[in-house]
């Protein structure tokens, strides 16, 4: 489709143009300043009401050289006449109330728009609109191209990534490097593989530390359990004898009830270190069970979008062959002329083809019916197996939310519950307080000596079991402090692999893409500085230069001239193309292959000059 006329009429900075283009190329020139850029935002906003930019444009004439207020009293008018006939305009009317009244108010602007001169809705232009040119933004990037090799990488790579349709990561990298995703898409199995050496480097970080802590908890001396259990007999002995001595009637009961407090110290000890190893475990046991369920909803809601995808698709080919079915089932026999000489056919002739015509038309309704049939099938399996795949999601995360409260709960039942004796120690020393008392002997100094010493051999056999612990627990963190270095090692093995896959993968899709281009070249991956991962991108060159840096302008115009011609080659449509800063190129790289609309900067011309080529 190409441009025959446009006439353009109090738009922005330019009062009345016109040009008969003749569906050629042609070549405007004037100064600078003389409104030939204005033609770019004039096609655009007629047919689009955005501007190149593709945002909303008011197209009023303003004071000061269209930086001051709007100048009312102008009726901005675009029309363009196509070399199909259709004739399009747009305008924007100014809504004047009490026009018959010597002061009427301006309340502000209508859009008119207009179909080969008939007043039309907007909706009606706008789907005539887009009959003509198809996807809006296809359209401007071929009439501009430089809106594309300006507009936001992130778009602009998601459109190339679509123009050079799919590619798949099984094609371009080997299997063996694959296993290592774990059947996760890449992006995903790096943040995975970034997390757990993040949290592997944390922990490494914070070790030394907590060696440090538990290490102070550990006297430097000591103390052997089995010598001071073997003294601490000795003294028992001698302290029995003793009180025996003081012929103290209630002394065999005191001394049982004094084993029985050190017995029960000791089993309150071990209980309470074998409740908090199993408190450890089980939170170790729970936080590794959410991990996995968490791991389990990612990819299950991947599986939800993938489900949904694929009913759509099927919505989509069902609404297709009801189209085709309809059509097929309407399509009457209407040959009633030999194709090759004109001339009227026999009724013979015509019966025999109007039965294979039929022939034909019923088989088409068959496979389009049976093709129909399976479509829903397929549809109503995928429906019921997304309906099961959401509970399945909904069970998975009641699980989840349910260990994640019991984590929680586990960890503040840690962290209230320090060691405490038993209360029954306390009842014990009452009675052997009053057994004390009730005795007719008295103590002798041996006697409370060797009490004393006991209760010394005692707190040191208690001392040195917890030493023991904090000893043990010293060498649990120095053994993980060795084993936590091969695991960073493997885990920064694993990544850099990871990221080699998104390099090789990064260079096929930059080498698939710069296949579409004749000049253009696009870079779509940046290796940062000092290492890492590579980011995405999506940066024009040419001749390794951005063109959005420091490329000539020159080159910037092939560029574009680039762009137009891949677009409309593999997009199928010839839309016009406006090349501005033409006069800025002395060697045409590449040579628009459509009609051209050439802007050229010349000093001394005034108003616009058209020249068609």
């Amino acid at each position: 489709m190409q441009i025959r006329v446009i006439k353009i009429e109090s738009f922005l900075g330019m009062r009345k143009f016109s040009a008969g283009l003749m569906s050629k190329s042609v070549k405007f020139s004037a100064r600078n300043g003389a409104g030939k850029s204005t033609i770019n935002n004039a096609v655009l906003w007629c047919l689009f009401g955005k501007d190149t930019n593709g945002n909303e444009l008011d197209p009023k004439p303003r004071e000061r050289g269209g930086k001051g207020d709007r100048i009312i009293g102008n009726t901005p008018s675009v029309e363009i006449e196509f070399d199909n006939g259709e004739v399009l305009c747009r305008k924007l009317l100014e809504d004047i109330k009490d026009k018959t009244t010597p002061n009427p108010v301006y309340k502000g602007d209508k859009g008119a728009y207009f179909v080969n001169g008939v007043d039309v809705k907007k909706k009606d232009f706008d789907k005539r609109v887009q009959e003509l040119t198809g996807d809006p933004d296809i359209f401007r990037i071929i009439l501009d191209p430089n809106s594309f090799l300006t507009m936001a990488w992130k778009k602009r790579r998601e459109i190339l990534e679509k123009m050079m349709g799919e590619t798949r990561l099984e094609d371009t990298v080997s299997s063996s490097m694959l296993d290592i995703l774990n059947g996760r898409p890449l992006k995903e199995a790096l943040e995975i593989a970034k997390s757990a050496l993040k949290k592997a480097e944390t922990e490494l970080e914070h070790l030394p530390t907590a060696i440090e802590e538990a290490q102070r908890k550990v006297p430097e001396n000591v103390g052997d359990l089995a010598t001071l259990q073997k003294e601490l007999d000795a003294i028992v002995k001698d302290r029995m004898q003793e009180e025996e001595l003081c012929k103290n009637p209630n002394f065999g009961k005191i001394t049982e009830l004094r084993e029985k407090i050190a017995q029960t110290k000791r089993e309150a000890l071990r209980k309470y270190n074998d409740e908090n190893a199993n408190a450890d475990k089980n939170l170790r046991e729970l936080e590794k069970h959410i991990a996995n369920l968490t791991n389990d909803v990612k990819s299950t809601n991947r599986r939800i979008d993938d489900l949904r995808n694929e009913i759509v698709g099927y919505v989509g080919k069902l609404d297709k062959l009801r189209a085709d079915y309809k059509e097929a089932s309407e399509k009457e026999f209407d040959q009633d002329k030999c194709v090759t000489c004109g001339q009227t056919l026999p009724d013979f002739l015509l019966d025999e083809y109007k039965a294979k015509f039929n022939s034909e038309k019923a088989e088409n309704l068959k496979k389009i019916k049976e093709s129909g049939t399976t479509t829903k099938k397929n549809k109503a399996e995928a429906e019921a197996q997304l309906e099961k795949t959401l509970l399945g999601l909904k069970t998975i995360e009641t699980d989840r939310d349910s260990s994640a409260e019991r984590l929680n709960l586990l960890q503040k039942q840690k962290q209230s519950k320090p060691y405490a004796d038993p209360p029954e120690i306390a009842k014990i020393e009452a009675e052997i307080k009053q057994l004390a008392e009730t005795g007719e002997f008295k103590k002798s100094e041996k006697l409370y000596k060797l009490e004393g010493e006991e209760q010394k051999l005692r707190d040191s056999i208690s001392s040195t079991r917890m030493s023991v612990a904090n000893f043990d627990r010293v060498k649990e963190l120095q053994n993980r402090l060795e084993t936590l270095g091969e695991t960073i090692i493997e885990l920064k093995s694993t990544k850099e692999q990871i990221v080699n896959i998104q390099r090789t993968w990064n260079k096929a899709i930059e080498d698939k893409v710069n296949q579409l281009f004749e000049i253009t070249k696009f870079r779509m991956s940046n290796e940062l500085k000092g290492g890492g991962e590579p980011e995405e991108c999506c940066e024009a060159m040419y001749e390794g230069i951005d063109y959005n840096k420091t490329l000539n302008t020159g080159a910037k115009v092939c560029m574009c001239v680039d762009i137009a011609n891949t677009f409309s080659k593999h997009f199928g449509l010839q839309f016009p193309t406006i090349i501005d800063n033409a006069e800025s190129v002395t060697d045409w790289i590449v040579r628009p292959q459509g009609q051209a609309i050439y802007l050229y900067a010349v000093e001394n011309i005034n108003e616009i000059k058209m020249e068609i080529l």
